[in-house]
């Protein structure tokens, strides 16, 4: 289970919106075993040049950047997010071959510049397979 705000998800579906037709990424940085509770997330430039409306590529230094600040805050990168314009938010198999264990994964579905839906999706099993994570609006008092 995911526990984020319902503003920060709006926000990480506005990105997404912003950069249709083009996939956008970005690190999700929290606390949490089992339960993971995002804080904050951080937008990330695609370096994927060559296929930016179908894969997504973190860079490596910008990576560990936010792991390093996550960390000096009390906090740890919990998962990633990106966008998949005009397709819905279900894994694709790139996103399953490049998934890590132990990290959510939230696909937000981008249909011609309007946010359609996003799901969370975390890494089961020996076999690969990315499973549906169950995503908890957290309140905010």
């Amino acid at each position: 289970m995911i526990l984020i705000s319902e503003q920060l998800l709006s926000r990480i579906c506005q990105q997404a919106v912003a950069a249709y037709p083009e996939e956008c990424c970005g690190i999700l940085v929290g606390t949490g075993d089992g339960k993971k509770q995002i804080q904050r997330f951080c937008k990330t430039a695609n370096m994927n040049k060559q296929r930016l409306r179908e894969r997504y590529l973190i860079d490596a230094f910008e990576h560990y950047n936010i792991d390093k600040q996550a960390r000096a805050d009390g906090l740890s990168i919990v998962g990633f997010y990106h966008s998949h314009p005009d397709s819905p938010p279900y894994p694709s198999e790139f996103d399953i071959k490049s998934a890590w264990p132990a990290y959510s994964y939230i696909i937000i579905s981008v249909d011609k510049h309007k946010n359609t839906e996003a799901k969370s999706w975390i890494l089961a099993g020996r076999n690969r397979c990315l499973v549906a994570e169950e995503i908890r609006y957290l309140r905010i008092s």
